[in-house]
C-alpha cells in the first residue's frame, strides 16, 4: 500500500488550513491505533470527545489561530 500522501501525527492533534476567509478542518479517515500496527476506523465520536474534554470547538480553535497570527493563510 503506498502511503506517500499520508500524513502521520498524533490523534490529539488537528489539523487546519485557513484559505482565504475560510478554516478547514482535516479529519482523517484512520487513525494509527499502536497496537500491533493496527489502523482503526475514526467516527465522529472520536472528535466530539477529543473537543468535550478539553473544552474546544472549531468556533473557539479558528479565533485563537486568528487571534496569534491575524487569519494568515497558511497550515496551523
Amino acid at each position: 500500500m503506498d502511503r506517500g500522501d499520508a500524513l502521520y501525527m498524533p490523534a490529539y492533534f488537528i489539523d487546519v488550513r485557513r484559505v482565504e476567509k475560510e478554516w478547514w478542518f482535516s479529519v482523517p479517515k484512520r487513525i494509527f491505533s499502536g497496537r500491533d500496527g493496527a489502523y482503526e476506523t475514526v467516527d465522529s465520536d472520536f472528535f466530539t470527545c477529543r473537543e468535550e474534554r478539553y473544552g474546544l470547538t472549531k468556533a473557539k480553535i479558528a479565533l485563537e489561530f486568528r487571534l496569534l497570527t491575524g487569519g494568515a493563510v497558511g497550515y496551523y
